[in-house]
């Protein structure tokens, strides 16, 4: 590999950079870089964050026009395989469109568990950490994960949370029509709570899109930290008459984080305009990228 110099930098002890990588605009938030920069890597690891020039390297890549970021968190996507009916491979899938750390939303429960751990968490170049669901199966069943309520074990997800602390972020806890059926929704959400309560875990919360449970109903029952996902859905609530609803802004300064969940059938334009246009902005911008989803562009 032909070694390249940048300029003004000289190294008498080797190369310090494996690969060097320059582009027209750098963004770290958390270093305060926005504008032209390059990162210098050695092995797997960034050893250099500079906007200017870096190092002796043996190769580089200049991307003039393009944007450098640091790897990207998908607060809720579905890596998985095997089991879960929405699963995606996450560095087949994700990885590769810049996430570099990916939060699954419910593909494993209870019982399947333990795969899940084999085969995803333990086994991708992506780190995975899981939202488990609060059924045993996961989304492994052609139905909805909440429709039988003896799925929805308590005990059995606290048991399952405790044996893979740090593998798990979160309790997925979705009441929609789809996922619960006929069964009480209300009663699917004080188990997710339960759960939550008796191990210090946020909720990942997928609304009930239905006149019988109007959000503001759903909203006082969420905690701080607890993550309201598809909050931009046609039919979620959030914007009505053009304005966001007062329960909504309550939330949200209580600490109740409000996520996109784009997917495609759980985001509307209308809606994200008029919330926008109303000052409203959500906390975080996440894919629900899944099996469906593979093939699409934004």
């Amino acid at each position: 590999m032909e070694e390249v110099l940048l300029e003004g930098q000289h190294s008498a002890g080797g190369p310090e950079c494996d690969l060097v990588v320059r582009a027209g605009r750098m963004v770290c938030p958390a270093g305060g870089i926005g504008g032209p920069g390059a990162v210098g890597i050695k092995g797997d690891r960034i050893v250099s964050i500079d906007p200017g020039a870096v190092g002796t390297c043996r190769q580089t890549l200049d991307f003039p026009e393009g944007l450098l970021l640091p790897g990207l968190v998908d607060l809720h996507a579905h890596p998985g395989s095997g089991d879960s009916k929405y699963g995606i491979h996450p560095d087949d899938h994700l990885l590769t469109r810049g996430v570099t750390t990916v939060l699954s939303q419910g593909d494993a429960g209870a019982a399947n568990l333990d795969r899940y751990r084999e085969e995803i968490i333990e086994n991708s170049i992506t780190r995975v950490l899981l939202a488990i669901s609060l059924a045993a199966p996961g989304e492994s069943k052609p139905r909805g994960c909440c429709e039988e309520l003896e799925d929805v074990n308590v005990d059995a997800c606290i048991d399952a949370i405790e044996k893979c602390r740090d593998g798990i972020w979160g309790v997925s806890v979705n009441t929609s029509v789809m996922t619960c059926g006929k069964t009480d929704p209300d009663e699917i959400l004080s188990r997710g709570l339960a759960v939550a309560d008796a191990t210090g875990l946020p909720i990942l919360f997928g609304t009930r899109r239905h006149p019988d449970r109007p959000l503001p109903t759903q909203l006082e029952r969420l905690r701080p930290g607890d993550v309201l996902t598809y909050c931009f859905h046609d039919q979620g609530g959030l914007v009505r008459d053009g304005r966001v609803g007062e329960e909504v802004w309550a939330a949200q300064e209580r600490g109740v984080i409000f996520d996109v969940g784009h997917g495609e059938s759980s985001f509307s334009f209308g809606v994200a305009e008029a919330a926008l246009a109303d000052g409203f902005l959500p906390d975080t911008i996440s894919s629900d990228q899944y099996l469906r989803h593979v093939g699409s562009v934004p």
